[in-house]
């Protein structure tokens, strides 16, 4: 008999030799664990008088601890939203490594869960990315899923542009354009930035565009441009406002 059976309690029935083996290691048990015992538990449980009355009062008062990480770790899991400013290769891996930390509790998660959960938590300039591999219809593992992901930022993402409202607007491209307005006037743009998640285009009428930081730039002319990026990708686009006080053009297709 170990130590450890005594906690389940003592049997209906035994022989006066077993009856004195679970006796011995029923005190056994109990010394032990009360000798290990920080100085402020120990007057509250050497009261107890069976290893499993003692096991029981243990597991009600610090057994709960576990089941609070578990629930902590879910919630930080659960909760968890990406962002444009951050790599978000770096943040899959945070999604991953809470996943793999609930194993310990135990509490696997399907590894077809966790990618799907890291593909639904994508930030809002990859939404467009996010339901092309949502309409692929097929499993992603986890490791292909960070193959994919590790791709298509090393090879779309340009950064990451402040918006008037204080988010992040992923840039997937950098090209050069000829700005061509109704005057005739041509005005040749360079490192115009291709940012699809901006639903309208940094164009619409002349006036006063706001900026990241909160200020104004004056938009001086309204036109049509072909932008064309160095992958040969070309895109058209209408209402394109000439704003020189902006450093860096912006574009949006």
């Amino acid at each position: 008999m170990s130590c450890y059976d005594v906690t389940k309690g003592k049997p209906e029935q035994f022989t006066p030799e077993e009856e004195k083996t679970f006796l011995a290691a029923d005190n056994l048990f109990r010394g032990a664990v009360i000798s290990a015992l920080d100085k402020k538990y120990v007057d509250n449980y050497i009261i107890c008088t069976t290893a499993k009355e003692l096991w029981d009062a243990l597991e009600a008062k610090f057994g709960v601890s576990d089941a609070g990480s578990e629930l902590y770790l879910m919630e930080q899991l659960f909760d968890y939203k990406m962002v444009d400013s951050r790599s978000v290769i770096e943040q899959a891996h945070e999604i991953q490594a809470l996943a793999k930390e609930l194993e310990q509790f135990p509490c696997v998660l399907p590894e077809k869960f966790v990618a799907g959960g890291i593909i639904a938590k994508l930030p809002p300039s990859w939404k467009d990315f996010a339901t092309s591999l949502k309409h692929q219809r097929k499993e992603f593992s986890l490791a292909k899923l960070m193959g994919t992901l590790d791709v298509e930022e090393k090879a779309g993402n340009a950064g990451a542009l402040l918006m008037g409202n204080g988010s992040h607007a992923r840039v997937l491209g950098v090209g050069t354009v000829i700005l061509k307005f109704t005057s005739e006037k041509t005005v040749l743009m360079k490192n115009v930035q291709h940012v699809p998640s901006i639903k309208k285009n940094l164009t619409g009428n002349t006036g006063a565009l706001l900026m990241g930081n909160g200020s104004h730039a004056c938009v001086l002319g309204v036109g049509t441009v072909i932008l064309k990026f160095t992958s040969g990708k070309t895109v058209l686009m209408k209402n394109v406002q000439h704003v020189p006080s902006i450093k860096k053009n912006l574009a949006s297709g």
